[in-house]
């Protein structure tokens, strides 16, 4: 039996927040609002996409250093579309 190896933590990364990007990108231009449930069960809604952002991630089953990354490229991602809108 082979062993199992995941793809990099880089990839791993670009693709968590690629995903996240595109889904806050969605929601913003489909003019709904971003919710979530926290672990005591309690439900939030209209957060900002930041707020969705670290609550997606910090619940993540994904390696810490994963989360960490994509946390990072969603950042850079966010505040260059925030500079674009600005011009």
């Amino acid at each position: 039996m082979r062993t199992y190896h995941p793809r990099s933590w880089s990839e791993q990364a670009r693709r968590k927040a690629n995903g996240l990007f595109g889904y806050v990108i969605d929601m913003t231009y489909r003019n709904k609002e971003l919710s979530f449930y926290d672990n005591m069960g309690e439900y939030h809604e209209n957060v900002t996409p930041e707020q969705y952002v670290a609550h997606v991630l910090s619940h993540s089953y994904r390696a810490e250093i994963i989360r960490y990354r994509a946390a990072k490229r969603f950042g850079r991602m966010w505040r260059r579309y925030q500079k674009h809108l600005a011009k």
